[in-house]
């Protein structure tokens, strides 16, 4: 029987014999991809994508240290993790960014568990420029930490560190918007040293966007140093939450910390504030998240993952209003060192969410992801993390 897509056979729209249980497994995920596509172009691409995967695992001789061949399931959920717009399918720009990335490597392969070596080539020192024009604050930069930092690639992060070219801005007088403003699709703000304050991840259950992995839960392995920190495919270096390195290097681990400022231009401060966020002579305390866990279990079956509310999603936590020191937005008015009048600014707090998924005031464009990623993909997650649908 032969395999179709439409109803165009396969093997005569390439000339490709399918004959092994490996590429009809790839066949159907392609038809799977055919289903989240808008046209016929993107359709044939994803299918002639796998089909050239297959025929290059198929021409290497038989060796015990041959790569896998590509997980079908792992090769759709990075395939998806180029759907910028967020609406489940893959416009012709999309597929075309995802056939770009797929021919400078095997992105659809389960990666090496063991480190990389190091390029050979020494980083770059950390460069970023702050200035204040027109009524913003610009940030310019390469975004290379200028504090110790983990080895990358490690085993739970195959990515090296890489110089970027960062231009961000923020207003000088920020305005709190109607209501929060939901942070997906746009990184949450820049630290001091010009490196990007980004919490969210890719990992879904079943590519499920109601259910999404936490970086900061312990359940999967981003290869996070000691600084919340990893990097992205592209080398881009970015925190998941408290900068420790850059904290530490301010000399200012229990102190009240500016340490950088959110894309709606509001300022960033770490988990220490005031006592009475009116009085700038009050002790200084650890300020809490206001969110919680949920109490019972997750829905099972098609409607969810099942099992406790555990933290190992973000829809794992609801806001509590009074059940800690910050708002829904993890921030709060208060006077502070930078700002002696007072001022609405986020925390990042030792709890999810750790940096805020949400925002007060609205994010300037320059903070939209302009890369072929809404999310960046966790390339080790676990089996239960990847698409099954």
């Amino acid at each position: 029987m032969q395999e179709v897509v439409g109803s165009t056979p396969i093997s005569s729209t390439f000339n490709v014999q399918v004959v092994d249980s490996r590429s009809l497994a790839l066949i159907n995920t392609a038809r799977k991809m055919v289903k989240k596509t808008l046209c016929p172009y993107a359709a044939y691409l994803s299918v002639f994508l796998l089909l050239i995967s297959v025929a290059i695992a198929q021409a290497q001789p038989e060796r015990g240290d041959r790569p896998p061949p590509p997980d079908p399931q792992r090769f759709v959920e990075h395939g998806m993790s180029f759907d910028e717009d967020g609406d489940g399918k893959l416009s012709r720009e999309e597929l075309q960014s995802f056939a770009e990335d797929f021919g400078r490597g095997p992105m659809g392969r389960e990666p090496e568990r063991q480190p990389q070596q190091r390029d050979s080539q020494p980083l770059a020192d950390n460069a970023v420029k702050i200035t204040e024009k027109d009524g913003f604050r610009f940030f310019e930069s390469n975004g290379v930490p200028d504090h110790e930092h983990g080895e990358f690639p490690n085993r739970g992060n195959p990515n090296t560190i890489s110089a970027q070219r960062y231009q961000f801005r923020v207003p000088l007088k920020p305005k709190i918007a109607d209501k929060p403003i939901d942070a997906g699709g746009v990184l949450f703000g820049i630290a001091l040293n010009g490196i990007p304050f980004d919490p969210g991840t890719a990992e879904l259950w079943r590519n499920d966007p109601e259910w999404r992995y936490d970086a900061l839960s312990g359940k999967i392995n981003l290869g996070l140093d000691e600084s919340n920190a990893h990097v992205q495919p592209n080398g881009a270096y970015h925190y998941h939450g408290l900068p420790m390195g850059l904290i530490s290097k301010l000399g200012t681990l229990d102190q009240m910390t500016l340490v950088g400022y959110a894309a709606d231009g509001f300022p960033i401060y770490n988990q220490f504030g005031l006592a009475d966020s009116k009085d700038a002579k009050s002790p200084l305390t650890k300020l809490r998240s206001s969110y919680q866990l949920k109490k019972g279990q997750r829905p099972a079956g098609d409607e969810g993952p099942g099992g406790d509310y555990d933290g190992t999603f973000n829809q794992d936590f609801e806001y509590g209003a009074g059940s800690g020191d910050l708002d829904e937005c993890n921030g709060r008015f208060s006077v502070t060192p930078e700002f002696p009048a007072g001022v609405y600014h986020y925390v990042i707090t030792e709890q999810f969410p750790f940096i805020s998924r949400l925002f007060k005031g609205t994010p300037d464009d320059s903070f939209h992801r302009r890369g072929p990623r809404s999310r960046e993909p966790d390339l080790l997650a676990p089996p239960h993390a990847r698409n099954r649908k």
